[in-house]
C-alpha cells in the first residue's frame, strides 16, 4: 500500500482515461453499481456515499488511470489539464476545482473507500464551478465495449503542478475567469541555458518548451540578442537551436532586431552542417510570414547559395530544400 500522503508530490496527478455519457451512466451504469452493491455486500457507509452523491449537480463518472497511491473518496484537486505520454501540456492547464466523490472497483463496479494503488477502475468526479471544456476531448463511453483512450486529461493541485515536469517557476494568471499557467521570466532563463547542454534529449526539452512559451507572448523574444549569439556556437546543435528561436519569434519583432542581424542568419543556409543548413533554409518561410520585408534579402541570397561545400549525395537534398522555401515564401 502506499497512501496519498506517502506519495511524492510530483506523482499526484489523476489520470482521466475516457467519460461515461450522462444517459449511459443513468440507464446503465448507475443500475449495476447499485446491483453489484447489493449481491457483494459492499460496506453500507460507501453504498450511502454513492447514493447521496450518485445524480449530484455538475458531476461525470470516469475510468481514471493508474492510480499513484491509495487515493481516498473525497481528495480534491485544483486544476485539470491535458497530458500526453505522461507529459503535461502547461499550455492547456486552467484552474478548475474538482473532488472525487466515489471510487469504484474495476471488476463488477461498485463503490471502494479508495482508488488502489497502481490499478485503473471507475470514479465519480464533482466540479463545482462547472465542468472544463476540456472534458469533451475524453474518449466517450456510450456503449459496453473496450474503450479507445483518445486524449488523457490530468487532475492535481497547484503544488504537484509546480515540481512536475519541470516547470518550477510558474504563476497562475487570470484570463476570462479561468486561471491559465504563465511561465515565468526565470524558467526562461533555466531553459535558455539548457539549450547549451551536452545530453541532445534535455536541450531538445528546453528547445521544446521555449518554442511553446514563444506561442503564447513575447517573453521569449525578449532573449533574442542571445539567439543570435547561439549562431556562432561551435556546437550545431546549438546553432540549430539558435535558428529556430529565432525564427519562432519573428512574430514579436517589432523592434527589427531580426532585420539588423538577418546577414548572420542567412549565413547558416550554407552552415558547414548540412542539417544545420536544411534547416534554416526550412525555417524561412516563417520568418518571410512575420517580416515581409525580408523577404528579398532571403531570396537573393538562396538564389546565389553555393552548395559545391557539401557532399554530392547531399547537394540534392540541400537544393530541393532551397527550392521549396522559395515557393513557400513566394506564395
Amino acid at each position: 500500500m502506499l497512501s496519498h500522503d506517502d506519495s511524492k508530490i510530483q506523482d499526484r496527478k489523476l489520470i482521466l482515461w475516457a467519460r461515461f455519457h450522462p444517459d449511459f451512466s443513468r440507464d446503465v451504469l448507475i443500475p449495476e453499481i447499485e446491483a453489484n452493491s447489493i449481491q457483494y455486500h459492499v460496506a453500507p457507509h460507501l453504498i450511502d456515499n454513492f447514493r447521496k452523491y450518485r445524480n449530484a449537480e455538475n458531476c461525470l463518472y470516469f475510468i481514471h488511470g493508474f492510480a499513484y497511491a491509495d487515493i481516498p473518496a473525497g481528495q480534491e484537486y485544483e486544476v485539470v489539464m491535458r497530458i500526453n505520454e505522461g507529459i503535461i501540456d502547461h499550455n492547456s492547464v486552467i484552474s478548475c476545482k474538482a473532488i472525487v466523490l466515489c471510487f469504484f472497483s474495476e471488476f463488477k463496479m461498485q463503490p471502494i473507500a479508495y482508488a488502489w494503488h497502481g490499478y485503473h477502475a471507475g470514479c465519480l468526479i464533482q466540479f463545482p464551478d462547472g465542468i472544463p471544456d476540456l472534458i469533451q476531448e475524453m474518449y466517450e463511453i456510450t456503449e459496453k465495449k473496450p474503450i479507445k483512450i483518445t486524449q488523457e486529461i490530468c487532475l492535481c493541485t497547484l503544488e504537484t503542478l509546480k515540481v512536475n515536469s519541470g516547470i518550477l517557476d510558474t504563476v497562475i494568471v487570470e484570463d476570462k475567469g479561468k486561471s491559465i499557467m504563465k511561465i515565468t521570466e526565470e524558467y526562461i532563463r533555466e531553459q535558455i541555458q539548457l539549450l547549451y547542454s551536452k545530453d541532445s534529449n534535455t536541450g531538445y526539452a528546453a528547445l521544446k518548451e521555449l518554442q511553446d512559451a514563444s506561442h503564447e507572448d513575447c517573453m521569449v523574444y525578449t532573449h533574442l540578442n542571445e539567439f543570435f549569439d547561439m549562431l556562432e556556437n561551435k556546437n550545431s546543435f546549438v546553432r540549430t537551436r539558435g535558428l529556430v528561436l529565432i525564427a519562432e519569434n519573428a512574430i514579436w519583432d517589432e523592434k527589427g532586431i531580426i532585420d539588423r542581424f538577418f546577414d548572420s542568419y542567412l549565413q547558416h543556409i550554407t552552415d558547414e552542417k548540412p542539417i544545420t543548413a536544411r534547416q534554416c533554409i526550412k525555417l524561412l518561410p516563417t520568418i518571410a510570414k512575420h517580416k515581409p520585408e525580408l523577404i528579398k534579402r532571403m531570396t537573393e541570397t538562396l538564389r546565389s547559395a553555393d552548395l559545391s561545400c557539401y557532399k554530392e549525395s547531399m547537394q540534392p537534398l540541400v537544393k530541393k530544400d532551397i527550392e521549396e522555401a522559395l515557393a513557400q515564401i513566394q506564395e
